[in-house]
């Protein structure tokens, strides 16, 4: 009897299913360059056990400028020392799932201290107990976050290295995020949050003050307001951006001290409601973006710079006036996940 077309593709399937958990299930690792580039990148996959990471990572890769990838791994937990043979320069966890990060007195990157410059975990990856297992990687001068679910942003942050420059959150959501996240690094240069949930920031989120800190990016992140303290102590900032969020209007006290030649602010993107309370920005500098009017209905869609404090009705007092913009979908932009000079 012919088999009917039914468990014909019955079969298929299940043979497709077979052999897509074989190849799942199969440890490889490969250079996967892109040859028009100097940086070299090796990938590691599939990893299911411990043991892999000894068995199959080479033990003579000599790159001068390697990126190392471990993706589509599950495992029990990553082993001590697992890339010590690796001379990366930069590492990225995608889609690494273990049930803990590590054995206690464990620490999977012991070997990497005087190699990796970057590290970034992608795709739900598990990610360390604590950051106190990179607190020795004296090179380290960038973490990133790629696409990542339940971060907690918590004062164990400030275990990371005093090398640390960047850190790097997008298309996350955030579970938590502590009063003090990064309060104690104050060599940070530059906090990219983009297209992230981030909802809310304190100044003290920062070191303060922020003697090195020139570009904080904080774009699509759902914020609703700026604290009053929000540019203080900042001296070196050069490039900031609070665009795309939700934020109906300004406090002078929130931006005044970045009013000084050649620093950027960006605006743009934000519901504004243009009364009185904005009239500060009429004066500041053509360097700034900002953004245009979404309410009053006679202001809709009108720029900053066409205002005038007539138009804002400033001459009679100013009363608070609430509004309610509906939360729209962040449009996307670009972000430098992989910087050039790490």
């Amino acid at each position: 009897m012919r088999p009917t077309r039914e468990k014909h593709c019955l079969g298929v399937t299940v043979l497709l299913a077979a052999l897509a958990a074989v190849t799942v299930a199969t440890p490889s690792c490969l250079d996967t360059s892109n040859h028009y580039y100097d940086e070299r990148e090796y990938t590691c996959k599939g990893f299911t056990s411990a043991s892999h990471f000894q068995e199959h990572i080479p033990r003579d890769l000599s790159y001068p400028r390697l990126r190392f990838v471990l993706k589509e791994c599950l495992v029990d937990y990553i082993p001590g020392s697992a890339f010590a043979s690796v001379p990366a320069l930069s590492l990225d966890l995608d889609n690494c799932k273990a049930k803990t990060f590590s054995k206690p007195g464990d620490n999977p990157f012991d070997g990497l201290e005087e190699t990796v410059s970057r590290i970034g975990f992608m795709h739900n990856s598990t990610l360390p107990e604590s950051w106190q297992l990179l607190k020795n990687l004296n090179r380290l001068k960038e973490i990133a976050f790629y696409m990542m679910a339940g971060l907690d942003l918590t004062r164990d942050f400030n275990n990371l290295p005093q090398s640390l420059r960047r850190v790097l959150i997008f298309r996350s959501n955030i579970a938590r995020i502590d009063d003090n996240w990064l309060s104690g690094l104050s060599n940070l240069e530059e906090v990219w949050i983009q297209e992230s949930d981030l909802k809310h920031f304190q100044r003290s989120m920062m070191p303060r003050p922020a003697p090195k800190l020139w570009r904080l990016h904080l774009q699509g992140c759902g914020l609703t307001s700026l604290p009053r303290d929000f540019s203080d102590d900042l001296p070196a900032m050069r490039h900031l951006s609070v665009e795309e969020n939700l934020i109906t209007t300004f406090d002078e006290l929130s931006l005044e001290p970045l009013r000084r030649d050649r620093t950027y602010v960006g605006l743009y993107g934000n519901p504004l409601h243009c009364d009185c309370r904005i009239k500060f920005l009429l004066s500041y500098s053509d360097n700034w973006r900002f953004p245009v009017c979404a309410t009053p209905e006679f202001l809709k869609g009108r720029r900053i710079n066409e205002l005038s404090e007539d138009l804002l009705n400033c001459s009679t007092p100013s009363t608070t006036t609430t509004t309610t913009t509906p939360a729209a979908a962040v449009p996307g932009g670009f972000f430098p996940f992989y910087s050039d000079d790490v």
